[in-house]
């Protein structure tokens, strides 16, 4: 269980925003920040379960991505993945923005890999698939996962949000006009808490049923 806050603005009072989402994810609290061609930032929560610490957004040439939950198939859709060899380097890097890190514990876990074609792929864990996926097989990605999840890709080069949860939306997922978050923040989401969360009364609906794609050009939304 961890949290997230997207928005393509600047956040003000983290301090106090983070209040609300850092009970999902107590263990370390990453910070990012990229400015161009627009601007998002992106609180991201961290709990720390099995395996290597994974700090998000995961990265790639010309989009970025964040997720809460699980995907099952990870190590057989990184096999997948191994067979069309003209996919970007996807994977998560720390030159593709400004990063701030917090760790709230000294929990640490040792690294692994699912296989060596994994390894190869630079894949460690199973939000590493995500950006690789959206590049072979577009916004339908999300129908070959098999997962709890609520994930979030930013597509900068074609301007696109693309927005999900799983198919029975076991993992949270709350959409205002400006702000993606994985978290409610408080008991009165709807009618109060996500204007202390995301500075905004701009809460239009949760999502939780059918992929979204967000065209940031003009903030229009749609169902997939």
């Amino acid at each position: 269980m961890c949290s997230f806050l997207l928005v393509s603005w600047i956040l003000r009072n983290l301090s106090v925003i983070n209040t609300y989402l850092k009970a999902r994810g107590p263990d370390a609290t990453y910070l990012y920040k990229k400015d161009a061609p627009a601007h998002w930032e992106l609180l991201f929560n961290h709990l720390h379960m099995t395996g290597a610490e994974r700090p998000q957004p995961f990265w790639g040439e010309s989009a970025f991505a964040t997720f809460n939950g699980e995907i099952y198939n990870w190590a057989e859709l990184a096999n997948d993945l191994q067979e069309n060899s003209d996919h970007e380097d996807d994977g998560n890097t720390s030159n593709q923005g400004e990063h701030e890190h917090t760790q709230h514990t000294g929990s640490t876990g040792s690294s692994s890999t699912s296989s060596t074609t994994a390894s190869s792929l630079r894949i460690r864990s199973d939000g590493d698939v995500i950006l690789p996926m959206y590049r072979r097989y577009g916004p339908k990605f999300i129908q070959r996962l098999d997962g709890e999840f609520a994930i979030v890709v930013v597509d900068l080069a074609k301007q696109l949000v693309i927005v999900s949860t799983d198919v029975f939306g076991t993992k949270p997922l709350y959409i205002s006009a400006f702000a993606v978050s994985s978290a409610p923040a408080g008991r009165e989401f709807f009618e109060d808490t996500n204007t202390k969360a995301t500075g905004t009364e701009a809460l239009s609906s949760s999502k939780r049923e059918d992929d979204v794609v967000v065209d940031h050009k003009d903030i229009r939304t749609k169902s997939s």
